[in-house]
């Protein structure tokens, strides 16, 4: 098992597992320790298709990256703007 530090961005924030108002602090899950970014959508029960970033200890990774003990993740949407 592994934990992780999740962040959750913009609309992101209605999946954080204790509301959608606490959704801009940052929380921690303990998961299997072979789990990618694209298995945390999952657990958060997030549609992959609403995930356009990830970044792993400020990093940009893909949704394959398997994550290690301690990481800090952080989970964008697409953001549309001028």
């Amino acid at each position: 098992m592994v934990k992780v530090e999740i962040l959750l961005f913009a609309t992101l924030r209605r999946y954080h597992p204790r509301g959608e108002g606490e959704g801009s602090q940052a929380f921690t899950l303990q998961l299997e320790s072979n789990t990618n970014l694209s298995q945390i959508y999952a657990v958060l029960g997030i549609p992959g298709e609403e995930v356009k970033m990830n970044f792993v200890n400020n990093r940009h990774q893909s949704p394959d990256y398997q994550v290690q003990a301690g990481d800090k993740i952080a989970l964008f949407p697409p953001i549309a703007g001028g």
